[in-house]
């Protein structure tokens, strides 16, 4: 059964971005090539600091794993959960 994060981040930086692709480019990968991720989506708030982003998983067991191999130290960005299930 699918299982969806949906999280919303939010840049540190004083920087605005015009695209989703730049934004990505100055803060590093946020899941959208990782290998458990079924299927991705990211949106740029009108802000152009904020990214609302969605991975899908075939599992939860997959989200599971994906979560524990990400760092959180040293992040240009600042994770907030909308919704997970």
């Amino acid at each position: 059964m699918a299982y969806t994060h949906v999280s919303k981040l939010t840049s540190k930086s004083d920087q605005l971005f015009e695209t989703v692709e730049a934004w990505i480019d100055f803060h590093g990968s946020i899941g959208e090539a990782h290998e458990l991720v079924a299927d991705f989506a990211a949106d740029l708030d009108e802000d152009g600091k904020t990214v609302i982003r969605t991975m899908i998983y075939d599992s939860e067991d997959d989200r599971t794993a994906h979560k524990s191999t990400a760092k959180s130290e040293d992040r240009l960005f600042i994770v907030e959960l909308i919704s997970e299930g």
